[in-house]
């Protein structure tokens, strides 16, 4: 029944019940599923690798902590040991790819 009104409400209203809101809160964070050694070319979401956690979108940001999406196709540039999140810092280089892109273009990326 809830439902119904909620579809009724943008019909005849135009107000959605469940918008976004103005800025990012959490930020989905690669973590080291083992030690990773130097050198690693990270293989991304749903590889052996890393794995994603939930942080605050301002807590990411502070510690410049590295988006899942962003950990594949980089390599490591110093090692990283089991269950610690990555940074950016700890990329040889910022990748290429069009996730990459997309977060440089926002003026999200610190490399």
């Amino acid at each position: 029944e809830n439902q119904r009104l909620r579809v009724w409400a943008l019909l005849l209203f135009g107000t959605a019940t469940a918008t976004p809101l103005p800025e990012q809160t959490v930020e989905v964070i690669a973590v080291a599923k083992h030690d990773l050694p130097a050198g690693t070319r990270l293989d991304g979401m749903g590889g052996g690798q890393v794995l994603g956690q939930v942080e605050m979108a301002d807590v990411a940001a502070a510690q410049d902590l590295l988006p899942l999406g962003l950990a594949q196709d980089v390599r490591l540039r110093r090692p990283v040991a089991a269950d610690r999140p990555l940074t950016y810092a700890d990329l040889e280089a910022p990748g290429d790819t069009p996730c990459w892109r997309l977060r440089h273009s926002a003026g999200a990326a610190a490399m």
